[in-house]
């Protein structure tokens, strides 16, 4: 999670926001952010979206890696886990089958 951190810094500095201001965007504490940016706090999915949202970015686009990282899922059943765990989380599945049509969507667009 250091590196997605690390993102999340790199991103905020290169749109000039401040911790504050982020924290003061997603209703999240400066020294919370602080230890996330430095590794020390884990993040959970939730944040990372209010993240992303309060970024202006893609969710993807918080990890830096993500070339290297296409389609870690290429068995149904990874996919069965991951919307799983997201329901734990507190996702619907309605929201989290929208989500993934909406940027396969959005995916389509660029590629024309």
């Amino acid at each position: 999670m250091k590196e997605v951190g690390m993102q999340i810094r790199k991103i905020r500095e290169e749109k000039d926001m401040t911790l504050e201001e982020l924290g003061k965007k997603i209703d999240l504490t400066k020294g919370y952010l602080s230890k996330l940016e430095r590794g020390e706090k884990p993040i959970n999915l939730k944040n990372l979206k209010r993240i992303a949202d309060a970024l202006d970015v893609d969710v993807t686009d918080l990890f830096p890696n993500k070339e290297k990282v296409k389609n870690p899922f290429t068995h149904e059943e990874d996919w069965v886990f991951v919307v799983e765990e997201l329901k734990k989380r507190g996702f619907s599945a309605g929201d989290i089958y929208l989500k993934i049509a909406q940027e396969a969507i959005e995916r389509d667009k660029k590629r024309d």
